[in-house]
């Protein structure tokens, strides 16, 4: 065990998380007043004790991925998502950055997957555009190393979500 997790197992031993899963159970149950990692530990702690999915939204892209990386400490990286906003305009045709859309992708697989896992996205990820989970599925599929898949399906593939044939780039 490390420091991290020895210092959670405490804090899930100090403090009553049925009361509290009682109090936040109920309509308009909020809990406030943690500051910093704070939360993260509270959010870890509590995450264990559920057994089951957790979606936190905050203010900013920003609050997100500070959240993230504090939860990133208590939590193993499979169970914990970032969900950022596209960061750009509703109204805007420009593409967001290849990483954001990673990350957002791999979320959407979780949570389509019901996969008891912590997500974490700004509240303003509500104002963007999605496909419906029915789309989203069946445009999945994985590759692994070793895999052989002739280069026409995956190609097909591809092409049919949304990518182009190019010549070399």
């Amino acid at each position: 065990m490390t420091v991290l997790s020895d210092v959670l197992q405490k804090f899930i031993k100090e403090y009553d998380l049925n009361c509290i899963e009682g109090l936040l159970d109920k309509k308009g149950g909020e809990f406030t007043g943690l500051a910093g990692s704070s939360k993260a530990l509270f959010i870890a702690a509590f995450f264990q004790h559920l057994k089951r999915g957790i979606v936190l939204v905050t203010k900013s892209n920003r609050d997100a991925s500070d959240l993230y990386g504090d939860l990133s400490l208590f939590i193993k990286d499979p169970d914990v998502y970032l969900f950022p906003s596209r960061e750009t305009l509703p109204y805007d045709d420009a593409r967001p950055f290849t990483e954001i859309v990673i990350k957002r992708i791999l979320a959407l697989h979780a949570f389509t997957k019901k996969k008891n896992a912590v997500f974490v996205l700004p509240v303003r990820t509500f104002t963007d555009f999605f496909i419906t989970k029915e789309v989203f599925e069946s445009s999945c599929f994985q590759l692994a190393r070793g895999d052989e898949v002739p280069f026409s399906e995956l190609e097909n593939k591809l092409i049919q979500n949304g990518y182009e044939r190019e010549d070399r780039v």
